[in-house]
């Protein structure tokens, strides 16, 4: 569950860093952060959009699609702002908040069926695979059956 939850938040952080910005002016595209390569010498178009990929100290790193690396770190002069998608991706994260309200609502009514000592392999400090003091001289009759379980 905690896993699940993590995922939902990391791809809601992706879904706000992404959006598509045009050139402002003709800028180098640097391979790193460092501004210390420049394969195949790329500059951005000024007017041509851009999808933002990332921020971070003054630079973006941004998508051109046909050049190899395609993920190139620019500075943030060189491209729009986010302001006029801000709209779009704040109906879409709401779509995608919805979507994970309703997996949510389902992972509680989960059910598995499993071999009974596979699960307490696992799980050997549920309720159902502890041995009682009765229980310590026979196998129980749950040791070789499958059983439900509510997760």
């Amino acid at each position: 569950m905690r896993r699940y939850l993590a995922l939902v938040f990391l791809s809601t952080l992706l879904l706000f860093a992404r959006y598509e910005a045009p050139a402002l002016k003709a800028c180098n595209a640097y391979n790193n952060l460092k501004h210390t390569k420049n394969t195949h010498h790329v500059q951005l178009d000024p007017g041509r959009k851009y999808l933002v990929l990332n921020e971070h100290k003054g630079q973006k790193l941004i998508l051109i699609k046909g050049e190899q690396p395609a993920q190139r770190w620019v500075d943030t002069e060189c491209v729009a702002q986010e302001s006029k998608n801000r709209n779009t991706r704040e109906e879409a994260t709401h779509e995608t908040t919805d979507r994970a309200q309703k997996k949510r609502s389902l992972s509680h009514r989960l059910l598995a069926l499993s071999w009974h000592n596979a699960f307490c392999q696992t799980h050997r400090y549920k309720k159902e695979c502890k041995r009682r003091i009765t229980q310590l001289l026979g196998s129980r009759r749950s040791d070789d059956r499958f059983v439900l379980h509510g997760l």
